[in-house]
């Protein structure tokens, strides 16, 4: 007998999975899904029996035999194996990554204890039957319904961020939070071991989990809940394999639920063609109140506040959260005479002003100098500092509230993020995205968006969307009597216009992504490659590109190909990088994927249904 065995190991692409004997011995008991001992590169290796052959052996060919069974009872089932094997071609991959993901920590004693159910009906690889379907709430009181509402029994619930499980936990009654197991990449060893052994056994009926939680075995399970639809940490981008939640989804034959307070564009267009079952109760934001910087500079106002939020700030009796899209004191530093602006010399982004250390950053290629005070061009002085990021944004409040407040002000940005204290003192939180789960929502009463201007026109197809949903964020979290305000440079901007009539934003944008080729009309992927030398990662781009367009051009098939392209910034973590762009028919995406991906070498990403275009 012969068995085709999945290594443990991480393996190139193409190497998945090899050929082994079964010994005479354990030709009865072995089975596809078990965990077995083999021997692997000239050391003993766990492996996964993928499937199994009543043939005889060519005995030109020497095979190596298989030395254990770890334990009787498969770890997974065929069914899922299958997805995992489908989902290594999707993502270019070895499956061997994928399995790893799907199981506890491997330990071969542990292993060899583990009582486990056997596995029935499983039906998680079987061709969708139903439409997945949407519903949207506006509180938490809709929340708590929806969820409560959805939750089966044996039901996944998947959110974006490890800090939302409790508090979507603490939404449900006590008698299904008896039944909750969580899931996410901050568990220790001995805390994954043990809650994958009770999903495995079902002796947990609801799991709440990151996105990862979409590799545990799901056999039996009746629902999948992805709450926060809209929320972009449901794409797993940084490195592979980089998944989306809702492509893996897309594939279950298990009832699927979206739920949020700001539906995607993409859901939007699915509810009303029909694709998804469901109703849009879009939000009108009353609540808002759009300030327009470009008026307060006329009269006269420079600043980075306008003055009603200045008073604003000043009236407020509990805390305020301020939110900047940027850190440091200025976004970058410029010569007022020639318009030299100072720049990283490895990426040639704008060197970011930290005023408290008087040095210049790159926070993509992490490194600094001081500042200087005199250009290098011209030897005039370097005085000028355009935009205001999060230190610029502290030293204002500071100023606003004067020396005597009682007020704790804190900066929170991906270079300060101080643990957090316990404190009936009211505080001023300034920050980026990353300071929204340090509110204390029910003490706040005012919320302040700086600059939103500046982060709807990156060139980046999702940028306005993303903003949007933050807005509605703010209106989902807040208290009914706290007052928000979104300083923007002109009010005429689609997303102000938007704020009391919210079909105007999804129409506009999806016309708009019709017209350019994006989801959801089509499919993207794209696919990039850096290297030391940029004439190399150049060359390299433009042979994959050559490759792909003749395979494109033999098989007649319907796929638009953009590239190469220089990546922006073009030179990050020591490498120049450049990419290449697919967009695919929406309706066929998971077989075109597959065919494109025959053609990226192994030291290239695939990165399919992108959240960043031009990022590497």
């Amino acid at each position: 007998m012969i068995a085709k065995v999945i290594p443990l190991q991480r393996l190139p692409k193409r190497l998945s999975m090899f050929d082994y004997l079964v010994p005479d011995a354990l030709t009865a008991e072995i089975q596809n899904g078990q965990i077995i001992e083999i021997p692997f590169r000239k050391s003993k290796h766990l492996g996964l029996v993928f499937s199994l052959a009543d043939i005889e052996t060519n005995k030109s060919i020497k095979l190596e035999t298989i030395q254990n069974i770890l334990n009787p009872v498969p770890l997974l089932s065929s069914q899922q194996i299958d997805l995992l094997l489908e989902l290594g071609a999707w993502y270019g991959i070895s499956p061997s990554r994928l399995i790893k993901m799907a199981l506890p920590p491997l330990q071969k004693n542990k292993i060899k204890k583990m009582l486990l159910k056997k596995i029935k009906n499983s039906q998680i690889k079987s061709d969708r039957k139903t439409k997945i379907a949407f519903e949207q709430y506006k509180d938490e009181s809709e929340h708590r319904t929806q969820l409560t509402k959805h939750i089966k029994n044996r039901t996944l619930v998947v959110v974006p961020e490890v800090n939302l499980i409790d508090e979507v936990k603490q939404l449900l009654p006590l008698k299904l939070q008896e039944k909750i197991v969580v899931w996410h990449s901050e568990l220790s060893e001995k805390q994954q071991f043990e809650n994958w052994m009770q999903i495995r056994n079902q002796k947990k009926e609801i799991i709440i989990g990151t996105r990862s939680a979409i590799f545990l075995p799901l056999d039996g399970f009746k629902s999948i809940i992805i709450d926060y639809e809209h929320d972009e940490n449901h794409k797993h981008w940084d490195q592979a394999p980089r998944f989306h939640i809702k492509d893996i989804v897309e594939k279950l034959n298990i009832a699927s639920t979206l739920l949020s307070f700001s539906p995607s564009a993409a859901t939007y267009y699915h509810v009303h063609k029909k694709n998804y079952r469901g109703n849009l109760k879009l939000t009108i934001a009353r609540d808002a109140q759009t300030v327009e910087m470009h008026a307060e500079r006329l009269s006269g106002n420079y600043g980075a506040l306008a003055e009603e939020t200045k008073q604003a700030i000043t009236d407020a009796k509990q805390d305020i959260f301020i939110y900047v899209n940027r850190l440091g004191f200025a976004t970058s530093v410029g010569c007022n005479d020639c318009g030299h602006l100072e720049e990283c010399l490895s990426c040639k982004n704008a060197l970011v002003y930290h005023e408290k250390t008087l040095t210049l950053h790159c926070h993509y290629c992490r490194t600094q100098k001081p500042m200087i005070l005199v250009c290098p061009k011209c030897q005039s002085s370097l005085t000028k500092l355009y935009g205001a990021g999060t230190e610029f944004i502290e030293k204002e409040v500071r100023r606003i509230l004067g020396a005597d407040s009682h007020r704790e002000i804190i900066r929170l940005d991906s270079e300060n993020f101080p643990s957090e204290e316990n404190t009936e003192k009211s505080r001023v939180i300034i920050g980026t995205k990353m300071a929204l789960r340090r509110i204390r929502w029910d003490k706040t009463d005012l919320i302040v968006l700086t600059d939103v201007d500046r982060q709807m026109n990156i060139p980046e197809y999702l940028a306005q969307e993303e903003v949007w949903h933050l807005i509605h964020e703010v209106l989902y979290r807040k208290q009914a009597d706290a007052k928000f305000i979104i300083q923007a440079f002109e009010k005429t901007n689609l997303i102000c216009r938007s704020l009391t009539e919210p079909d105007r934003f999804y129409r506009t944008t999806l016309n708009s992504r019709r017209a350019l080729g994006y989801p959801p009309y089509l499919y993207l992927t794209r696919y990039f490659y850096g290297n030391l030398n940029a004439m190399v990662a150049q060359k390299e781009a433009q042979r994959v590109a050559a490759d792909i367009r003749q395979g494109l051009t033999k098989s007649q098939k319907k796929i638009i190909l953009l590239g190469p392209i220089e990546m922006h910034p073009k030179f990050y973590r020591g490498q120049f990088w450049y990419e290449i762009i697919a967009k695919l028919p929406a309706d066929a995406w998971q077989e075109n994927l597959k065919f494109l991906n025959q053609f990226i070498p192994e030291n290239w990403k695939i990165d399919p249904n992108p959240i960043s275009i031009l990022s590497p």
